[in-house]
């Protein structure tokens, strides 16, 4: 009964072909009028198999399978995997710089993912400027990224046991700071252009509400939980293999009333975070000297012509079978399990991916709500299909 009329139970498709379902989602809805009764997610249309890609190959050479999950934000997924490998296998890190440079392109890579999010969720809803605002700035970072490895989204960059000294260099200083000066002007612009806007709050104010019970029941991570007055974030732990965050005082923002405006603040407050981090890591590194080689392509430091005669080869001692390893990445906690046979080729992998827990969570965040809220909690939920149908 709504508003005392009976309405008969209907069952409706969206997706995966809706421009707001993230490419292959399908949500088989059961409506009752205009409001969501219950949703079942339906997952499983890219098959992708990564895990088990990952069980065929050494683990020195697995890394670049990780570009290809949450292609939104590279960089700290395949931090996770480099932490575990480097746990099971006897290659540590050997300089402070690999360490400080893994820190401060990770954060980079949260940074493109909020700009990602926040543009794509504000189209969804219905306004278009603040697409091109972002993606002028992500198109800097991703120019940066390319200087240093060659490539713009799937960089292949981290390896386990590596060192990335070599990348740095007075213009990688300059391209640096120029990026984040630049940055914090978008991000204030995209306040300014949200932040009071009537139609923006009206239909992300109260809508998908999360809770403290609702994040332990699902095990919601990243901007959803910490919407939800959790204060759930890695970077704050202290821990001496995940980057250099223990040598920084990072704050970690949080939410009070759990609702779709809340992840938007966070989302635009975050970043923030992210360059003032940046900025206290750019003069801890020392700058070395390098040479380009005629071979290397695009004005990168590394030779990309040939991906995998790049990668590192040969027999390490593995050092433990099993380890899990986790990291905090845009979407929130992503982690991977590799276990091994005492070779260096794994047995099972197993990987925790964000975005797969925020989608089971979206019937009970949804129920209640309308039809055309759906595509505002899916915009706040940060959903990429590269790491959910793994």
């Amino acid at each position: 009964m709504l508003h005392g009329i009976s309405k008969k139970q209907m069952i409706l498709n969206f997706g995966p072909q809706h421009p707001a379902s993230h490419g292959v989602l399908r949500l088989i809805i059961t409506l009752m009028g205009e409001y969501v009764y219950e949703i079942d997610p339906n997952i499983g249309f890219l098959h992708r198999g990564t895990e088990k890609l990952l069980e065929l190959q050494p683990l020195l050479q697995a890394s670049v399978f990780m570009d290809r999950l949450d292609y939104t934000s590279v960089l700290t997924q395949t931090h996770a995997y480099c932490m575990c490998a480097e746990r099971i296998l006897a290659c540590s890190l050997a300089d402070n710089d690999t360490r400080l440079l893994r820190t401060l392109l990770d954060e980079f890579s949260r940074i493109l993912n909020h700009l990602l999010s926040l543009a794509t969720h504000a189209l969804d809803i219905g306004t278009m400027a603040t697409l091109f605002w972002a993606f002028e700035d992500r198109e800097r970072i991703m120019e940066l990224f390319e200087y240093v490895s060659g490539a713009r989204m799937h960089l292949a960059l981290y390896t386990p046991g590596q060192s990335l000294g070599m990348i740095v260099s007075r213009e990688f200083f300059i391209r640096c700071a120029i990026i984040i000066k630049n940055m914090q002007k978008t991000f204030t612009e995209l306040y300014v252009a949200l932040y009071n806007n009537r139609v923006w709050r009206l239909r992300l104010v109260n809508i998908g509400i999360a809770t403290s019970a609702l994040v332990q029941q699902f095990c919601l991570s990243g901007p959803v939980a910490r919407s939800a007055g959790v204060l759930l974030d890695l970077r704050l732990a202290v821990s001496s293999d995940y980057g250099s965050y223990s040598n920084h005082k990072v704050v970690s923002f949080f939410g009070t009333h759990g609702d779709s405006y809340c992840r938007y603040l966070l989302r635009l407050r975050e970043p923030f975070e992210s360059t003032r981090i940046i900025y206290g890591i750019l003069p801890q590194l020392s700058e070395q000297t390098y040479c380009i080689t005629k071979c290397c392509k695009n004005n990168a430091i590394f030779n990309r012509n040939s991906l995998f005669d790049c990668l590192p080869s040969g027999t390490h001692d593995v050092t433990t079978d099993s380890n899990t390893s986790f990291v905090e990445a845009g979407k929130g906690i992503f982690g991977i399990t590799i276990t091994t046979n005492n070779n260096s080729v794994p047995y099972r992998v197993g990987i925790h991916s964000p975005a797969y827990k925020h989608l089971q969570a979206l019937g009970a965040l949804l129920s209640g709500h309308q039809i055309a809220d759906i595509a505002t909690l899916l915009g706040t939920l940060d959903i990429v299909f590269g790491e959910v149908d793994r």
